[in-house]
Order: C-alpha cells, then structure tokens, then sequence
C-alpha cells in the first residue's frame, strides 16, 4: 500500500503539510459526509503511519511498519548457521594422556550455559496484532465486525470481532490461540485487535469526553433558548442556553461521551457555543440599529 500515493503527497512533505492533506482527504471520503469507508480507512491508516517518526522511517526504508517481519528476520540470522551445543564439546589430554578433569568440567558448564541459552532462544509462535479502524459511534455504541489479518507464513484469517462500547483508542482485545501455529512445540501465539477510533469533522475525543461547537443567532444569546443537538451516536437532545449567555461559553452534557469500559464512568458532551450572524434586511438592520440606541439612553 502507497501511503504517499493515498494521501496525495511525496516523502518530503512537511508534518503541518501533511496533517492538511490528511484533513483535506479525510473530509472528502468521510462516510458521513457520502465517501466510501475503505477508502477512509486506508487515508487514516497512512496519516497514522506517515505521522509517527519512527513508523515513517521505518516505512521508508523496508516498505512497512509492521515489527513482526523484522523479529522474525532477527531471530533467524541469529540462529543461522549456528551450531550444535554437542557437536562444540572438546575434551583435551595432558601430556601424560591423563584426563584434564578442569577442562571436563570448564566443558560441561560451558555446555549448560549454552544449553539455557539455547532454551531460551527457542523459537515461538508469535502474537499477531492487527489495527481495527471504527468510527466514534462504533466506540460509543460497540459493533460486530469481520476482520481479516495475515498470519506469518501468508495464510489470511478471517475472524468475527465483537467490539464492545467503550473501547477507545489503543485498547487491546486478546483472542488467545488465535496467533501464529507454524511451530508444532510451542504453544499458539494469541491475537491482538488493536482499536483505532477515527478522527471525526465534527467531533474531537479527549479521554471518554467528546467535545463539539455549536453555532447560535446573536438573539438567542441575549434571550436564551433550547437548541436541538444530535449526539455522535445519532441521539438527538436539548440544550438548554441562559439568558445572557456569552459567545464561546462551553456547556456540559452528562452521560453522553464515551461509557466506561471497565468501570469508569462515562464521559461528558461538551458544547462550545459560538455566534451566528444572519442576514438582515436593511430595513431589519435599522430596526436593530434604533433599538440599540434606544437601549442606550
């Protein structure tokens, strides 16, 4: 996969210069917004990679960022060519032909060494990790979902993933015995869904709370009044705005962020108020304007 080609940039491009490409993509295939969900996937993917330093360096220079291949590469040219902790034991003779025991026993605690060290360095089937993308809705409300993930000689998995509500980014779900299965003496290694909940237009997570604006006439302002809000999970509610609340005034909403996962309590909507200015006819804008003065004496 081309992250540059994705994102429509080359390797040279800036992080300011990136993270607007990435917004600019993002807005254009949100699935919200009528894009294709793959296709808004894959752009998260690609910002999430080409972001991080470290994932761009590595990138760059291998083709992917997956850690997998390398350890494995690493622990085969450690093991290549090495040899037997057998066929290494020598036993030595004195000038006399008389058996050096020092060296027999130099030998056989070379050879236990060795042997710990062998053990220790048996290979094992390995953890597979695979990045599950899932909109905010997802997070707050769960979803099933089919994943496929690519074992490490190839093969492609397919698994029904139960995401639960109130997962958030970088949680972990384990499904042990899922892993890698190539090596018949060692146990399976398991599967890591790693959660990645999307960058939304509208919306911005901070730990479980949600934080959004919300643009109002001036009048409702200075008059107050209740404004219908729909939630990231599709639920619609009022907000109550005071009289002679201030532009950029931010409300809370109990119990409408993220629920809590494993006993934490669920987070808050926070609304950030700003103002509209509609247009006003002349006439409407004279009215306004004498009424203005006449408040003022």
């Amino acid at each position: 996969m081309d992250y540059y080609k994705i994102l429509g940039v080359d390797k040279s491009i800036g992080s300011e210069d990136l993270k607007k490409a990435y917004k600019k993509k993002a807005m254009q295939h949100h699935p919200d917004k009528g894009g294709d969900e793959a296709t808004f996937k894959q752009i998260n993917e690609a910002y999430q990679i080409l972001s991080d330093p470290q994932k761009k360096t590595m990138y760059d220079t291998y083709g992917t960022a997956d850690p997998q291949e390398f350890q494995q590469r690493r622990w085969r040219e450690q093991n290549n060519g090495a040899s037997n902790i057998f066929g290494n034991m020598r036993f030595h003779r004195t000038m006399d032909d008389e058996l050096n025991f020092d060296d027999v026993l130099r030998t056989f605690t070379n050879f236990g060494a060795g042997f710990r060290q062998h053990q220790r360095m048996r290979p094992q089937n390995r953890d597979i990790r695979v990045r599950v993308d899932i909109t905010l809705k997802d997070s707050i409300i769960g979803k099933s979902e089919e994943i496929t993930f690519k074992l490490p000689n190839g093969k492609i998995e397919l698994l029904n993933v139960s995401i639960p509500s109130g997962v958030t980014a970088g949680d972990k779900i384990k499904f042990s015995g899922k892993g890698e299965t190539d090596i018949k003496d060692a146990p399976p290694g398991d599967l890591y869904v790693v959660i990645n909940v999307m960058e939304h237009a509208e919306y911005t997570i901070k730990g479980r709370d949600i934080h959004t604006r919300m643009f109002i006439d001036i009048f409702d302002f200075i008059l107050g009044s209740k404004q219908l809000i729909t939630t990231p999970d599709g639920t619609s509610i009022n907000i109550n705005i005071p009289q002679g609340t201030n532009p950029g005034t931010t409300l809370s909403v109990n119990e409408h962020g993220i629920p809590g996962l494993h006993g934490e309590r669920r987070g808050k909507l926070f609304v950030e108020l700003r103002c509209k200015i509609s247009d006003y006819t002349t006439k409407e804008l004279e009215q306004i304007r004498k009424l203005k003065e006449k408040l003022k004496k």
